[in-house]
């Protein structure tokens, strides 16, 4: 990506349909269910944001990565218990 894409309003509707994809999947397969739905969408956004700025990965590849990384939080929060988040 190139600087004038990221602060651009192309950027900002590509990053609010990656977040709008990702969140949907996240919700249908479950995932955000038993969780505090602000945090997640909170962590998603941050991840939406990390993933897309300094990398030249395809649209798909991001939402794959943060499919992968929401649901490996998740699961460990739900081994280790609430403070994981706010460590990682």
């Amino acid at each position: 990506m190139s600087y004038p894409r990221i602060v651009g309003p192309e950027a900002l509707s590509q990053f609010y349909a990656i977040f709008d994809e990702v969140w949907a999947q996240l919700v249908a397969d479950g995932v955000a269910a038993s969780f505090n739905t602000g945090e997640v969408r909170t962590r998603l956004a941050n991840k939406v944001l990390a993933f897309s700025i300094p990398s030249r990965w395809s649209d798909i590849q991001i939402k794959q990565l943060l499919v992968r990384a929401i649901r490996n939080e998740m699961a460990r929060k739900n081994r280790m218990g609430p403070r994981v988040l706010r460590a990682c």
